[in-house]
């Protein structure tokens, strides 16, 4: 197997290399599927995502007004607004 340097000359890569530089790319494709596997083309969070989170506080229970009129801003009522925790999931970035 050949490559090129920064130079433009050729040179040797060991199996070994090319396999470890193969299972990197695979590994960075694998997290970045991964990470977009949890939103929709839209980029909205799916649905069984959703679903399978925990509630940490509903929206009526909020107390920083300036957060409440941001979501009301959005539109529907504070009751329809909550804060929820899923399990992390891995990116390229680091897991969120």
């Amino acid at each position: 197997m050949f490559a090129w340097n920064l130079v433009g000359a050729e040179s040797s890569l060991s199996s070994e290399t090319v396999n470890h530089i193969s299972r990197l790319r695979l590994q960075r494709s694998l997290t970045i599927d991964q990470a977009m596997s949890i939103f929709t083309k839209a980029g909205e969070i799916r649905r069984e995502i959703i679903i399978k989170s925990d509630l940490i506080i509903r929206g009526d229970q909020l107390r920083n007004p300036e957060l409440v009129d941001a979501l009301m801003q959005k539109g529907g009522n504070i009751t329809d607004w909550a804060k929820y925790s899923t399990k992390s999931i891995p990116s390229p970035s680091g897991s969120f």
